[in-house]
C-alpha cells in the first residue's frame, strides 16, 4: 500500500510460465486493479525487442501475445534483461541476483576437490549436460581440444542419457584429461569448483536467448567465462568485458576464444578479473 493506504502494488511473478493464462483474465485484472499498480515480471523476453533467426513465427506470436496481455491488463513489465530499456510499459530492470561465497581465493581448495594440478588449463562446465547447454557440441570438439597440451576439461553434473556413451568413451580415450563429477553438488562446495577454473562453458544452443546464474558466480570467482554469442549471456560477457564470445556451432570460433583466454597476460587478467568483480558487484543481492 502507499503512504494513503488507498493503492497497492500487485506483482505477477510467472508471465513465462502463465502468459496464456494471464492473457484469458486480462480484463479481470485490469478491473479488480483499477485502482492500483500492476506489474508482471517476465525473464525471457529478447524477442520483445529481436525476433531471433529461426523462430521468427514464434517470437513474433510471442510479442504479440505478451503486448495484448500488457496492454488489456494496463500492465508494466519487470525483466532481468538490460537491453530492454524502460519506457510505457517496461517498469525497470531487476539485477539477475547471486549470493555465495564466491571468490579467487578459493582456486587452490577447487583444484585439490577436481585433482587437477595448478599449472592445467581447466574448461569447466557445471550442472547437468544435454542439448540447451550446448554439451552435444563440446564433445564434437572434444579431440581438437584434447590436442592442446594442458587443457583439461572438468564437468560438474549429470550427463543427459542421450550422450553418456559417448562420453564415456572420450573420457577413456583421454584418461586424466577429462575430470567428471557424477553428483548432486551441494551448494558449499560451488564455490570452489567455479574457482578452480581458467575458463568457464556457457554453450547455449541458440534457442537460449536469457541469462544464467553461473554467469554471475564466475565473474564473482575472477573466471572468465567462453559463451555462445547470442542472447543475453553473449551481450553481457561481451558488453562488460567477461571473456569472450563464439558463434554457435563455429568450431573454430570456439577453439579461437579458448586460444584467446589462454594468450592473455598478466595485465588482460588483471583488467577482466576487475570488471567481473564490477559486474557480479551490481548483480549480488
Amino acid at each position: 500500500l502507499d503512504a494513503s493506504g488507498q493503492s497497492a502494488r500487485f506483482v505477477f511473478m510467472a508471465l513465462d510460465d502463465y502468459l496464456a493464462a494471464y492473457l484469458r483474465h486480462a480484463l479481470v485484472l485490469r478491473r479488480i486493479t483499477r485502482n492500483h499498480e500492476l506489474y508482471c515480471v517476465k525473464y525471457r523476453v529478447e524477442y520483445l525487442f529481436r525476433l531471433n533467426p529461426g523462430l521468427r513465427l514464434r517470437s513474433f506470436v510471442l510479442r504479440v501475445l505478451t503486448s495484448m496481455a500488457l496492454g488489456l491488463s494496463r500492465a508494466r513489465l519487470v525483466t532481468f534483461d538490460e537491453r530492454l530499456q524502460p519506457g510505457r510499459r517496461i517498469a525497470g530492470v531487476l539485477p539477475d541476483p547471486w549470493f555465495g561465497d564466491f571468490s579467487p581465493r578459493k582456486r587452490e581448495q577447487g583444484r585439490r576437490m577436481l585433482g587437477l594440478a595448478d599449472d592445467a588449463f581447466v574448461l569447466l562446465s557445471l550442472g547437468k549436460q544435454d542439448r540447451r547447454k550446448g554439451f552435444d557440441f563440446i564433445l564434437s570438439l572434444l579431440p581438437e581440444l584434447m590436442r592442446k597440451e594442458g587443457v583439461v576439461l572438468a564437468i560438474v553434473g549429470r550427463i543427459d542419457k542421450a550422450f553418456v556413451e559417448a562420453f564415456d568413451l572420450a573420457k577413456r580415450s583421454h584418461p586424466g584429461r577429462i575430470v567428471h563429477i557424477d553428483a548432486f553438488v551441494p551448494e558449499s562446495d560451488l564455490p570452489a569448483y567455479f574457482a578452480s577454473a581458467d575458463a568457464f562453458l556457457l554453450p547455449y544452443s541458440r534457442d537460449f536467448t536469457a541469462t544464467s546464474g553461473t554467469l554471475c558466480r564466475a565473474a564473482a570467482s575472477g573466471v572468465p567465462v567462453l559463451s555462445t554469442a547470442h542472447g543475453l549471456v553473449g551481450h553481457r560477457v561481451r558488453q562488460d568485458g567477461l571473456g569472450a564470445t563464439f558463434d554457435f556451432g563455429d568450431a573454430a570460433s570456439f577453439v579461437s576464444g579458448v586460444d584467446l583466454l589462454r594468450a592473455a597476460d598478466e595485465g588482460e587478467r588483471a583488467t577482466r578479473a576487475g570488471r567481473s568483480a564490477d559486474f557480479a558487484s551490481r548483480m549480488s543481492l
